[in-house]
């Protein structure tokens, strides 16, 4: 799951609670990136709809 903040203590506090719920917490910056993120979403919900089978579109981190 991506997470953008801005105040250190509130980032972990999420990160923490998606990792209780089994997910993987991303850290990616700050609110300047946040713009990028809502901007993935409209593109895995395309590619979810072209293309899943029984399971959704992922990311994947390389390198």
């Amino acid at each position: 799951v991506f997470v953008s903040a801005e105040d250190a203590e509130a980032l972990a506090t999420v990160m923490d609670l998606i990792a209780s719920t089994g997910f993987r917490a991303v850290d990616c910056g700050g609110f300047e990136n946040a713009r990028t993120l809502d901007l993935m979403v409209p593109l895995m919900i395309e590619l979810d709809s072209r293309y899943r089978k029984d399971a959704g579109s992922s990311w994947k981190f390389l390198g």
